[in-house]
């Protein structure tokens, strides 16, 4: 068999030695969204995993954040099968524009990139909810200190809403100098609505399952959906208190991404392909969102009604189920 010289490029090198013929870019709205989709990508059986780089655990020294995979993956030619390393990068839409300006940045002062810049990079997205992410410093801590300081935040938020809620606590009960933390937020609006974005995620997910379980019938589903919240742990009650008594157009915007979405976007989409729609007198996907939306507004009317009304378990489930069935029969009489 011939052997290759030093140097030589022939088809078995490349083979051998290019792990990225080809590649592929996923972006998504949240950091632990990277790590469910790696998750999902490990138990194909048709993938394998064959390296992982982890940037968001330890980023670049010039701030860049993604999670790199090498996968193996089956090409079927018409007398064959094979095995073909492809790299996928996966990364936050923050992350992602990011990466975009700091290349661009790059080159244009020179391989010299102003700290100005590097520092500020988060505020350019233009997006407010993508504004209120952690500095990349927050995300460069050690996880036992991350989860310190989210404790701290979420202790504070929980005790007082965000208008009331004071820096020093944080700082005092996290044990941090006041100057680190705004090495990882800029405010406390940054840390309020990192940890509402960490609260809708779960629920997303959680509401996904449900629907699911459920089998795509989305008043059943609803139900269990607002009995969880009602019932969750002492803290996160009381977090959820708060901010459902001070709620604000934000941050019911926010919140109503746990079971729907603002617009007629690919997430929703995402929502509409798992509800059974054969069981819903709709036309079509405009009047599903609008019965959303709908369905969206009671269920913060009557959470709202629990917390300020602090109503027993029974009784603010009962009044739910009564809305929510009434939805469900219409009032029309026929």
């Amino acid at each position: 068999m011939a052997t290759n010289t030093p140097g030589q490029i022939t088809l078995e090198s490349i083979q051998q030695n290019i792990r990225d013929i080809a590649g592929v870019r996923i972006t998504c709205s949240f950091v632990s969204d990277i790590y469910k989709i790696k998750a999902m990508l490990e138990s194909q059986k048709d993938i394998a995993v064959l390296e992982c780089k982890d940037y968001i655990q330890h980023p670049k020294p010039n701030g860049y954040q993604s999670l790199h995979l090498i996968v193996q993956i089956p090409i079927f030619m018409s007398d064959r099968e094979e095995l073909v390393p492809v790299e996928i990068q996966i990364r936050t839409i923050a992350m992602d524009f990011w990466a975009s300006l700091e290349h661009k940045s790059y080159y244009k002062y020179n391989k010299e990139i102003p700290q100005r810049i590097l520092k500020g990079g988060k505020k350019e997205t233009g997006n407010k909810e993508e504004q209120n992410l952690p500095k990349i410093t927050f995300f460069n801590l050690p996880k036992d200190k991350r989860e310190n300081l989210v404790h701290a935040a979420k202790k504070e938020f929980a005790r007082v809403p965000l208008y009331q809620a004071s820096i020093s606590n944080i700082i005092k009960d996290a044990k941090i100098p006041r100057g680190s933390f705004y090495q990882y937020f800029d405010d406390k609006e940054d840390a309020f609505f990192y940890l509402l974005n960490s609260h809708v995620s779960a629920y997303k997910m959680y509401f996904l399952e449900t629907l699911q379980k459920n089998n795509g019938d989305i008043f059943d589903a609803m139900i269990d959906f607002y009995t969880a919240i009602i019932t969750e742990e002492k803290e996160n009650l009381q977090f959820l208190r708060n901010l459902f008594l001070n709620m604000t157009h934000r941050i019911e915007n926010v919140m109503a991404r746990s079971f729907g979405e603002n617009d007629l976007n690919e997430n929703f989409k995402k929502i509409s392909n798992l509800i059974n729609k054969d069981r819903l007198n709709i036309q079509d996907e405009q009047e599903l969102f609008h019965m959303m939306q709908i369905i969206s507004s009671v269920t913060f009317h009557n959470i709202v009604k629990k917390f300020a009304g602090e109503l027993p378990f029974d009784e603010a489930v009962h009044n739910y189920k009564t809305e929510i069935y009434l939805l469900k029969k219409g009032f029309a009489s026929k």
